[in-house]
């Protein structure tokens, strides 16, 4: 379960970037935040755009040093990334704006910055498509 890039609308790759991390532990498609200057985990449900997608499974147990790097990509509303619902969500229709899950690995609710384009199914491993875009007031 994480938001996985299933294609992009000029067809170009987005090039990895080596950052620092905190300590903890990160997979391959989770939505990452920047605190105190590293890449950290969602802590709670996230409404806005997630500046990076993880590309790298790894446990980083310290806060400096070489091993505390993680391949990341920036998002893109450029870009559609799929992404496997960790529990049933009802309101997951075409259209809809959905919040990134607390730990980044998939969308929940509403009101978010992950605007559906395509909908599996609403119930727990059932897949979406979606972009994520900036939210207009």
């Amino acid at each position: 379960m994480a938001f996985e890039l299933y294609k992009n609308d000029t067809g170009a790759v987005e090039p990895l970037e080596y950052l620092p991390a905190a300590p903890g532990d990160y997979v391959s498609g989770q939505a990452l935040t920047v605190t105190d200057g590293k890449l950290a985990a969602i802590e709670a449900e996230e409404m806005g755009i997630p500046p990076y997608i993880c590309h790298s499974t790894k446990t980083i147990e310290e806060a400096e040093g070489a091993d505390n790097i993680l391949a990341v990509t920036h998002t893109s509303h450029g870009s559609v990334y799929r992404a496997t619902l960790e529990s049933a969500e009802a309101g997951a229709k075409v259209g809809v704006a959905m919040q990134v899950k607390s730990g980044g690995l998939s969308p929940t609710g509403d009101g978010g910055s992950f605007v559906l384009s395509y909908v599996d199914g609403t119930e727990e491993g059932d897949y979406v498509l979606g972009r994520f875009v900036p939210q207009t007031v």
